[in-house]
């Protein structure tokens, strides 16, 4: 598992040190248009923080933050934001 930092506003830009298993499967969203889990495909489309807590563990919930930021600064605007356009990037593959 990923050591991390205590502060969340100090690991918000520490895409590379987020748990391998949610950054691959969004990479592999992002990049080959494969389906995500249930908790992360909520952050994908922009869900408020209760919808993505009914689906996320706890690392997942330690790494929200970093994961948000991460989609909102590096994944295209035509992939998230809500569930139509994960939808649409979902059946353009």
């Amino acid at each position: 598992m990923n050591e991390m930092p205590l502060n969340v506003r100090d690991r918000l830009y520490l895409y590379d040190r987020i748990p391998d298993r949610f950054r691959l499967s969004l990479m592999l969203y992002r990049d080959q248009r494969v389906e995500t889990g249930g908790a992360l495909r909520t952050i994908l489309e922009g869900r408020s923080l209760v919808s993505c807590l009914k689906y996320a563990d706890d690392e997942l919930m330690d790494w929200m933050a970093t994961i948000a930021c991460w989609i909102y600064n590096e994944f295209p605007i035509t992939c998230c934001g809500s569930a139509e356009k994960v939808e649409r990037w979902l059946s353009e593959r």
